[in-house]
């Protein structure tokens, strides 16, 4: 999302591809995502999975 932290410090190689850099190297993961009434809406977002955890998250959305 333009503006955002990943936007400010991604490199874009490829148009809906975020790589996520892991100790065993790297994952691409698609995203599709467009901004309605100011927040953030997800079309695509996937990834491979693997065998082990490559990360552990949280994410708070708002009730409203």
């Amino acid at each position: 999302m333009p503006g955002s932290v990943v936007a400010g410090i991604a490199a874009v190689r490829r148009p809906g591809e975020l790589l996520i850099g892991h100790p065993s190297g790297v994952t691409p993961a698609k995203v599709q995502a467009r901004l309605e009434g100011g927040s953030a809406v997800f079309d695509v977002l996937g990834f491979s999975r693997t065998a082990r955890r490559l990360m552990a998250g949280s994410a708070y959305l708002p009730l409203s």
